[in-house]
């Protein structure tokens, strides 16, 4: 493509391109002057509090950063919970309090990135050209001091969008340079030296810190984080903060059993070991990976139940601590056969295991063990920190 450098260029280009590219940009835009709602979180305004206007602008720019990249699958349920906070009269009321705020430097705490978290949200919605044109427009020309620093960067993320995709364009930094935005940078790092003792806003600084600079979070995590339910969004930050910590604690969890479950899968290799090795070691060697053989079947029906304990509406804590008990049971026996093994190469050294063939496979059963050891172990402590986020059961 061309290169672009004024919004008229801009607005041609966007017209015939997919709505997820005008939502990118849109987005990206809303991102850049998030903090300037940041710098209302400890201030009260009319009926409200600056900590609940910035969650609705966070959560605005969070849906319309997902629905910017997610599958169509999973957009229709992004729209979906779009579509009803945007429907939600107290949300409704609280962003138009917002357009009505002003600070004494002249700069609208909430009113610039409203603008733009609406014009993000209302091209999710549209496939027409003359929209997304205008989302774009409206959103630079908001932002008061950083006007030309905006549409800079618009342009900018087009050329990425073109080259990379809407995912892609989320890997860039949101300010390429910097340069004439210390100000509205200055607001970001403000907030995130806050004191924050019940970490309210820790996922989401996170998320912002990721965002601006081009390493954003795991976007299956911010999906997840995207699909809240109406009424935790509705019972304010602290709520919504501890739904975050379960959802993340969960998503970990998730990872560590993947990963597990990869590592077992290699133990077959152990079942194509012959019974007895090429130069006869001792039985003891047999005995060990017999026993370890036994242990990874369990440990494998073991994570199935994890799975499906997990999946369940109401998880149940006693039952996750369990289950995390066998795991770690079975870990510790990891550590016996791995000292086994340990001593018989010692005591074996000049004996009959002594050619470099069986040593090397002795050595490889023993890395099995500790591999799995550690595995198992990253399991069950993702299993308690999972546990804790969940209510008393």
């Amino acid at each position: 493509m061309d290169k672009i450098e004024d919004i008229g260029q801009l607005v041609d280009w966007l017209v015939t391109q997919d709505a997820s590219f005008s939502s990118a940009i849109a987005t990206r835009n809303a991102l850049r002057i998030l903090p300037t709602a940041m710098a209302g979180v400890e201030q009260s305004f009319d009926s409200f509090e600056g900590a609940d206007l910035l969650m609705l602008c966070l959560m605005l720019d969070l849906m319309s950063a997902v629905a910017s990249t997610c599958s169509s699958i999973d957009l229709r349920d992004v729209r979906s919970a779009l579509q009803r906070f945007r429907a939600n009269s107290t949300s409704e009321k609280a962003l138009l309090d917002a357009t009505r705020i002003s600070d004494s430097g002249g700069l609208s705490p909430f009113s610039a990135h409203s603008a733009g978290s609406s014009a993000a949200s209302s091209v999710i919605f549209s496939g027409l050209g003359e929209k997304k044109g205008a989302a774009v427009f409206a959103d630079g020309s908001s932002a008061h001091a950083f006007a030309p620093q905006m549409q800079a960067a618009s342009f900018a993320d087009c050329q990425s969008i073109d080259a990379n995709g809407t995912t892609g364009v989320f890997n860039e930094r949101l300010w390429p340079d910097g340069e004439g935005v210390q100000q509205v940078l200055a607001l970001w790092h403000t907030f995130k030296a806050l004191p924050d003792p019940k970490g309210t806003w820790d996922f989401w600084r996170r998320w912002y810190r990721g965002m601006l600079e081009g390493q954003p979070l795991d976007w299956d995590l911010q999906l997840q984080v995207a699909l809240i339910g109406d009424d935790i969004w509705d019972s304010g930050p602290e709520a919504v903060a501890r739904e975050i910590a379960r959802i993340e604690a969960k998503w970990e969890l998730e990872r560590e059993v993947v990963a597990l479950k990869e590592q077992l899968a290699k133990v077959k290799q152990l079942e194509a070991l012959p019974s007895r090795l090429h130069n006869q070691p001792p039985e003891a060697i047999d005995d060990t990976i017999g026993l370890f053989q036994t242990d990874v079947a369990l440990i494998w029906d073991t994570l199935v139940e994890l799975e499906e304990e997990i999946e369940k509406p109401e998880p149940s804590p006693s039952r996750l601590k369990k289950i995390a008990e066998v795991l770690l049971g079975i870990a510790k026996k990891f550590t016996v056969y791995c000292a086994e093994l340990g001593g018989i190469t010692a005591k074996k050294a000049a004996e009959e295991i002594g050619t470099t063939g069986t040593k090397w496979a002795i050595r490889g059963t023993a890395a099995f063990f500790t591999a799995e050891n550690e595995g198992v172990q990253s399991v069950v402590k993702a299993i308690w920190e999972y546990a804790k986020t969940l209510p008393p059961g």
